[in-house]
């Protein structure tokens, strides 16, 4: 898979409430993956997204906490990103 890793402005560096989905060739789209900071007690989620189906995969899509939309296309043989806003 794609290791995705976000990294926010300084009031939210982690980028939590930030939305993520890859873009294919044929013009679709994977599911949203959203950043958390944990889902219960005591818990703590990993910042780094593994996202999957990335044979077909063109770019990575985000929506930032504030809104605002970005795509950053993938080169070939790419199997880590860092994006920041």
């Amino acid at each position: 898979g794609l290791r995705v890793l976000l990294i926010g402005p300084v009031e939210n560096p982690s980028a939590i409430g930030d939305k993520i989905r890859l873009a294919f060739s044929d013009g679709t789209h994977g599911p949203i993956r959203e950043i958390q900071a944990g889902s219960g007690y005591r818990s703590q989620n990993g910042f780094v997204q593994v996202m999957g189906g990335l044979e077909d995969a063109v770019s990575v899509e985000t929506i930032w906490p504030d809104g605002k939309r970005s795509v950053v296309p993938l080169e070939p043989g790419v199997k880590e990103i860092t994006i920041r806003n």
